[in-house]
């Protein structure tokens, strides 16, 4: 006769951001979630987690374990605040929220994907290190992928724009538009571009 016993508790380990839509030179905050709230969460907390936004074809779904994440180096999207330098495994950006169940580092920047004059979608790898076997996130297999996070574009309607004349601009995100508004809280900024 089978005598089941329970082993431990299995953590799955999620990433979403706030906003839910992202888009590139906009401030957002990412979190990442270690099990649930009620079973204590999974992750260690502290100073000694880290996180690395690398780009999406650097991870191949035979890559997409440890070993990728620990050798991909950071993105050339990753702008504001610095994190890894010199080498794909040396990150210092900790977590501004520090819970068990989790961890959230605030105010990323990322660089818009540009082709032919053209802001493309884009998607970044997360990848993730709970502090590392040793106590740090400095060994190739304390890394870990822990999902994708999606830029979308913000475009600027009309296409095209005739010198002289008089034209009423308006951003377009996500198929839906934001019309031209008489409040003070939106800014476009023109700038020229060679």
């Amino acid at each position: 006769s089978d005598f089941p016993q329970a082993l431990g508790l299995l953590h799955l380990v999620t990433v979403s951001t706030l906003p839910a839509v992202l888009y590139p030179g906009r401030r957002f905050h990412l979190q990442v979630h270690c099990g649930s709230v009620d079973m204590g969460g999974g992750c260690s907390g502290g100073e000694a987690a880290r996180i690395k936004l690398v780009d999406a074809t650097a991870l191949s779904a035979a890559s997409v374990g440890s070993l990728g994440c620990g050798s991909a180096p950071e993105t050339w999207h990753h702008l504001e605040p610095k994190n890894c330098v010199g080498s794909t495994r040396s990150c210092l950006l900790w977590p501004a929220v520090d819970e068990n169940f989790l961890l959230e580092w605030q105010n990323l920047v990322v660089l818009p994907a540009v082709s032919k004059h053209t802001v493309l979608p884009f998607q970044l790898g997360v990848c993730f290190c709970n502090g590392g076997i040793t106590g740090g996130c400095n060994e190739v297999t304390d890394w870990l992928y822990v999902g994708r996070i999606a830029f979308e574009p913000i475009r600027v309607l009309p296409d095209v724009v005739q010198t002289g004349l008089s034209t009423d601009l308006r951003l377009q995100i996500l198929n839906s538009t934001w019309l031209s508004s008489t409040s003070r809280a939106a800014e476009l900024k023109l700038v020229y571009d060679a």
